[in-house]
This record gives C-alpha cells, sequence and structure tokens, in this order.
C-alpha cells in the first residue's frame, strides 16, 4: 500500500497527527522512510562459525642464511 493510500485511511478513519492535524502525503512517507531505514540499520546478521581444523605435518623445516628470523 502507498503513502497516498495509508493517508487518505488515517484520515478517514479520524487519525489525526502528533499536533492534532490530518496527515498529509508527505508525513506518511516521511515515517514510512524512516522505518525503512531503521529496520535496515537494525537488522543482526547471523553469524555462522565453522570447525576449525589443524594438521600437523612431518616434514622438516629448514632456515636458509639469507632469512631474517
Amino acid at each position: 500500500m502507498g503513502s497516498r493510500k495509508i493517508t487518505h485511511w488515517l484520515n478517514e478513519h479520524g487519525y489525526k497527527t502528533l499536533r492534532g492535524h490530518e496527515f498529509q502525503n508527505a508525513h506518511v512517507f516521511s515515517l514510512l522512510k524512516k522505518q525503512a531505514r531503521d529496520n535496515r540499520l537494525n537488522v543482526r546478521h547471523k553469524r555462522e562459525r565453522e570447525t576449525l581444523r589443524m594438521y600437523l605435518l612431518n616434514a622438516p623445516i629448514t632456515a636458509d642464511k639469507n632469512d631474517n628470523y
């Protein structure tokens, strides 16, 4: 439902703004935009953790003379 239809419905059913005025299209559009922004910013992404595996290799480790360890 668009902001114009919501505005029309609110005014038909007697809803008023906080200051006691009828709703305008811009009011409803602004409210919808803010709600969409809040929903987008407050989404928590599901984190998945995988099992970490380490393998030991039976290979000799040699150092070069040129390595600066």
